[in-house]
């Protein structure tokens, strides 16, 4: 039976002989532990040749103590090898997860004084996810079902910039956005991603995402 990793909780393995641990959170068909289902909530998969683990986060606890724990026993069991993020939000109509928490996560590493590169965090597209599984060797995602597995795929949007700018948000509304959290961090690629994603993006104001389209 796979460890249950429950809302605002997380795990660390290192890798080496004999270890095997499953790491899972959320729900499918085989798997129904309390506490699991996402409901809006992130699922962060880190990786690296030392070690993997997995955190279950509600956005409005990124400042918690279980999340700072995480993320000081990443720092206790690296050994310099470089740490890979994934961070998706499964079960989502929108693919790209939360704004903030890309940044909530840099900012956690750096207090840490753990060195992760900025194109080490890797947003998925975990649209249709409810059940995510990590071992040693891999994650897995599925739906509610077991099968089929679903393929783990980048989001369009890689960063909070691309997210905003992407969807036809205007500098002024994309800086109130980051005065008011600075985990959004300030702009700086505004020309570049207004010419990306100029002829794909949404009016300012849409009221809803469409799930067709994003």
């Amino acid at each position: 039976m796979p460890i249950a990793i429950r809302m605002n909780h997380g795990e660390v393995k290192a890798r080496g002989e004999g270890s095997s641990d499953v790491l899972a959170s959320g729900h499918n068909a085989s798997f129904h532990e309390d506490q699991c289902q996402f409901g809006g909530c992130m699922a962060i998969y880190v990786k690296s040749d030392d070690l993997y683990g997995l955190f279950h986060l509600e956005l409005t606890q990124r400042n918690g103590a279980s999340f700072k724990s995480w993320i000081q026993k990443i720092k206790q069991l690296s050994q310099g090898a470089p740490l890979l993020f994934y961070i998706g939000k499964p079960h989502s109509c929108d693919t790209y997860p939360e704004t903030s928490v890309r940044g909530c996560l840099l900012r956690h590493c750096r207090e840490a004084g753990l060195e992760v590169a900025d194109d080490a965090v890797i947003m998925l597209d975990m649209k249709g996810v409810t059940y995510v599984r990590v071992d040693s060797d891999e994650m897995l995602l599925t739906g509610a079902n077991p099968q089929p597995i679903l393929l783990i795929k980048p989001s369009k949007y890689q960063t909070d910039e691309e997210y905003i700018i992407g969807r036809g948000f205007s500098v002024e509304h994309y800086n109130r956005l980051a005065k008011d959290d600075p985990d959004i961090g300030p702009l700086r690629e505004a020309p570049q991603l207004f010419k990306k994603f100029s002829e794909t993006a949404p009016q300012e104001g849409a009221s809803k995402v469409d799930c067709a389209v994003l």
